[in-house]
Formats: C-alpha cells, structure tokens, sequence
C-alpha cells in the first residue's frame, strides 16, 4: 500500500455492511443542534428574553439541556443497534440508561448532602481547596459545580 498517495487515507468512519455510513448525519446535525441551543440556553437571560419575546423560543431553550441529556443516555443504544444489529441489547441498554439518568440528580443531590454534614463539624466552609455545590439549571433538576475557594 502506497501512503504517499492521499486518496488511499480516509477519515470518515467505515461504512456498514450494507453500506451505510456507521453514524448518520442526521445524527450530527441533531446533536449540534441542541448543543447549540443548550449553550445558548445557559446564558444568563435568555430563556426570559426568549419567551417574553414569543413562547416557542423560549420551552425550546428551556427543554433543549434536557433533551440533550437524554439523548446523550440514548446514544449507546442507537450505536449498539445499528453497528451491531442487536436490538434486544439495544433496549436493555436504552432502559438502563434512561433509569440511570433519570436517577443520578437524586444520588448526586444525596451525595452532596453527605458531603454537607461531614462539613458542618469542621466549620461552615470546606477546608479543602475545591469543593461541590448544586446550582439551579433550566432544564436539569441539579447541576454539579466544582468551585474554587
């Protein structure tokens, strides 16, 4: 094989057996999307500037952290079915993805009240350099923060 010549490189992802590409576009396009709205979204003000201008724009800034984070859940079982052609894996892992998302913002909000009564016999501030704290986030119940001293 030749790799002097650049037609022999690819760098796209190969194609499946039938030959599909492995990841559709639609995908990307749907994930750069809603990242986009997502960033767009934790700007101070605009899901209030959105939706005082009309509605829809702003239940689509306030929706789009949530639907970014399920589908990033989903992710692994859309790949599992359409790499591997096994759809029964693919709902198992759907539903234990989607149980552990819609689960973690208790545990995390748990953990941090763990962490929040050990810290109250030493004092009212972490001694340690960085410490974790909630923040409300639009469309998420709980947010992890790492913060500095």
């Amino acid at each position: 094989m030749d790799f002097r010549d650049n037609k022999s490189v690819s760098v796209s992802p190969p194609p499946l057996r039938d030959g599909r590409p492995a990841v559709p576009r639609w995908l990307g396009i749907y994930f750069a999307v809603l990242i986009t709205l997502t960033i767009v979204a934790f700007q101070p003000g605009a899901i209030t500037i959105a939706t005082l201008f009309m509605i829809v724009p702003g239940l689509v800034l306030l929706a789009s952290p949530t639907l970014l984070y399920y589908s990033a859940a989903l992710l692994p079982s859309f790949l599992i079915n359409r790499l591997l052609g096994r759809p029964l894996v693919a709902y198992l892992v759907a539903i234990v993805s989607l149980g552990s998302a819609a689960l973690l913002p208790h545990y995390v909000s748990r953990l941090e009240s763990v962490f929040a009564a050990k810290s109250t016999f030493r004092g009212a501030y972490p001694k340690r350099p960085f410490y974790f704290g909630t923040i409300a986030c639009p469309g998420f119940s709980v947010c992890l923060v790492i913060a500095r001293d």
